[in-house]
């Protein structure tokens, strides 16, 4: 028979262990200070987003952030064992030991606990929120099963016939009480009177029924801790008996804590086993994942980000384990030249061996893709970046992030830029004699790429034109000779300005500027795509 009072060993530390892909199950562990000596018990995600742990030994129920920092230790008394949020932003402790419950104000900045006696002789073992305005709890070594109003006044409890019950769970509008000796399980009408209106018998070879779980789609989910199996039944069913889950590929040892996670799958845990079983929402298939040496798993929670938080009575420890599809944030894109760029984001491997890579291209439907970049299993996020070549310049582009595991593919959100233009490479040179007048002989372009145009504009006495253009240059050099110039004699003051221009490139713009009794004077400048006024370079 499973012992009514839940014994642990002590320890020192909190583990935050995180479970790797399910082909080889796994767990890598990073170890946090834990200020008590304590056997973990229950668990629960509070309403303020952190973890209230039962630290069943210690006599305190503790407070922890996600990643294992210990928040507050509130003392409630001997044995508190099972724990669950109740409204109004509330935590609700069994304390076995001590004949009570007590509920903590765990949404308020400095979270106290209050005291509700339970009825003499009922050290409560379990507890669920009715939903109804009233919570409800069982009664250790007792077939009583009692509720209080969420505000801890109207305490009851009777004997119902509800056998010895270690968990509890609440849907449909009935309550579910696991009996673990009578290998059973009693079904309560909810109220402040609890009426018993069905039992389901665990089948043949089923004993021990322990742990309880409601899912999404109606079902009950049960440990049967002396027989190691998970059963389920209908929770509209009220006669015969429950349906054993088979699972495969592993031995799940003493387990009692079970949940059906916000992820679609059931997790239930292996006290001697020291191991966690995930199972398909319809039963049809299983995966053992071991947990680390001499862990005794106990409860199992989920937690604020989609990872699930197990108790080790074992350690003396919390077990954070972690495996879905990566979580992805997608970065702006750096270092944009204007032939590259670099891509990042930011990849959560989420316990398993990842692989990532960058799609890109002038449209959402990319066409191009980095090579893959392989991340070691773990919990914690990794910036990864990937420079991307033979880019166009100054053109728009689209990148994403995708990464992919052993769980799924994550896509992050696309990121635009636009490559830098180009600077033409062009370089431009003026023949002149000068004295009193200037003549210039000749004006050469060299280092064309192809498809320039050329603007050549003349302001003052003696110009031959005031403007010209020349479209599409060819690759190479042109010269601008004496068809163009006519040996006109320049008068000081005299600009000439020679701009080559292509489309999404930085120009070149030349400036001579005719000086009496001087060579003249020649400043080169850029000019950026679309801008009238040229720039230093």
């Amino acid at each position: 028979m499973r012992p009514t009072t839940r014994i642990a060993a002590t320890g020192l530390s909190l583990l935050l262990a995180v479970a790797m892909a399910p082909a080889a199950p796994v767990v890598a562990a990073t170890v946090q200070p834990f200020a008590t000596e304590s056997a973990t018990n229950g668990i629960v995600l509070g309403p303020d987003g952190n973890l209230w742990v039962a630290e069943q030994f210690n006599d305190t129920v503790a407070q922890l952030s996600p990643t294992g920092a210990p928040l507050a230790s509130l003392p409630v008394g001997a044995n508190p064992t099972a724990v669950t949020t109740g409204p109004g932003g509330t935590v609700w402790v069994a304390v076995t030991g001590a004949d009570k419950l007590v509920w903590i104000d765990a949404a308020s900045a400095s979270p106290t606990a209050h005291d509700v006696p339970t009825p003499s002789g009922c050290g409560p073992a379990a507890i669920a929120s009715g939903g109804d305005g009233r919570m409800y709890f069982s009664c250790s070594g007792a077939s009583k099963l009692g509720s209080v109003k969420d505000d801890g006044t109207d305490v009851v409890a009777a004997d119902v016939g509800a056998g010895l019950v270690f968990d509890l769970a609440v849907t449909n509008g009935h309550l579910f009480a696991p009996d673990y000796d009578g290998d059973a399980v009693r079904r309560f009408a909810l109220g402040r009177t609890l009426v018993l209106d069905g039992t389901v018998a665990m089948p043949s070879g089923s004993s021990g029924p322990d742990g309880i779980a409601a899912d999404g789609a109606g079902r009950l989910w049960v440990t049967a801790y002396n027989s190691s199996q998970i059963l389920r039944f209908p929770a509209t069913q009220n006669l015969g008996t429950a349906t054993v889950v088979p699972l495969t590929g592993g031995t799940l040892g003493s387990p009692f804590g079970i949940v059906a996670s916000a992820d679609g799958w059931v997790y239930a845990t292996g006290k001697e086993s020291g191991n966690l079983v995930r199972i398909s929402s319809d039963g049809s298939s299983s995966t053992f994942y071991d947990l680390p040496a001499g862990a005794q798993a106990f409860s199992v929670v989920d937690g604020p980000a989609g990872d699930l938080y197990v108790t080790d009575q074992g350690q003396s420890r919390i077990l954070r384990f972690v495996n879905s599809a990566p979580r992805v944030t997608s970065r702006p894109a750096s270092s944009v030249a204007s032939t590259g760029a670099t891509a990042s984001a930011t990849v959560s491997p989420q316990g398993n061996a990842t692989q990532v890579v960058f799609d890109y291209g002038t449209s959402t439907a990319y066409g191009r893709t980095t090579p893959a970049q392989t991340l070691a299993a773990g919990g914690a996020p990794v910036t990864v970046a990937r420079k991307l070549t033979g880019l166009k310049p100054g053109t728009r582009y689209h990148v994403r992030v995708r990464a992919t595991n052993g769980e799924g593919s994550t896509v992050g959100t696309d990121v635009v830029f636009t490559t830098k233009p180009a600077r033409l490479a062009v370089t431009t040179t003026f023949s002149v004699t000068h004295g009193s007048t200037t003549v210039i002989k000749q004006l050469r372009l060299a280092k064309l790429r192809g498809g320039e145009t050329v603007a050549i504009t003349c302001s003052g006495k003696g110009c031959p034109f005031k403007a010209k253009t020349f479209r599409h240059l060819k690759k190479g050099q042109r010269s601008f000779g004496a068809a163009l110039w006519k040996g006109s004699k320049l008068r000081p003051g005299v600009h000439v300005s020679v701009r080559v221009t292509a489309p999404k490139a930085i120009g070149r713009s030349t400036v001579l500027t005719v000086r009496k009794g001087k060579a003249p004077r020649i400043v080169q400048a850029c000019l950026q795509p679309g801008a009238t006024k040229p720039t230093r370079c």
